[in-house]
């Protein structure tokens, strides 16, 4: 990671879901798919923001599904903060409405993206530019950001260490997973970070040995 850009993960939720922040020296930041639930994960957030005297300047969502989303509406609403996402993840926002219950998430916020992102985009801050990459086979709309001069990628849910995402949820495919990593995802350099929606960082190279 360059000097000059910080990262911080957070583990929130029962889902183990990794929320990502990205900081440069100005205390420029972004968000990358907040699961902070409770009113403790919240504040352990805002600790850190607030600690760090972060200016958010972007949320952003590598797909819809409830564990990636349920902080949404805190960090848009506390920060003033622009919503990101890809528009064909919107058939998952009345859907993680439908099943917060369900999946323990009760009191979830829906909150509609204020700008859609397309494959080819590029957003950022001083020092990290993100190029937004169309992912599909976990979830619709599903996208990765990717810092080419950082060798980082945040892939949500397509890839793991040791694994691939899950393809039984509404909208996803097995078949279109693997080509989304195939032709997408291991066309980065080997030596590029991978930053999952859950567990540990891993890099493409060592998932090249492991997706057969």
């Amino acid at each position: 990671m360059d000097h000059a850009i910080s990262l911080q993960v957070f583990t929130f939720n029962i889902f183990q879901e990794n929320t990502y922040i990205l900081f440069n020296q100005n205390k420029e930041a972004i968000v990358i798919d907040p699961g902070c639930t409770t009113a403790t994960e919240q504040e352990q957030l805002a600790c850190f923001i607030q600690h760090h005297e972060l200016s958010i300047q972007y949320l952003l969502n590598t797909h819809a599904h409830i564990d990636h989303i349920i902080g949404n509406d805190y960090i848009a609403n506390t920060y003033g903060v622009p919503l990101y996402m890809h528009q064909e993840g919107l058939v998952l926002l009345d859907y993680a409405v439908s099943f917060q219950e369900h999946y323990g998430f009760a009191g979830y916020q829906k909150r509609l993206p204020d700008f859609f992102l397309s494959e080819g985009d590029r957003i950022g801050i001083e020092g990290c530019s993100l190029l937004v990459i169309h992912v599909p086979g976990h979830a619709p709309g599903h996208v990765a950001f990717y810092s080419e001069a950082l060798k980082i990628c945040f892939v949500g849910d397509t890839l793991f260490k040791g694994n691939i995402g899950r393809t039984d949820l509404l909208g996803g495919s097995r078949s279109l997973l693997l080509k989304s990593i195939r032709t997408k995802l291991f066309g980065l350099p080997n030596d590029v970070a991978v930053y999952s929606g859950h567990g540990e960082p891993t890099t493409i190279g060592m998932e090249k040995n492991n997706v057969t």
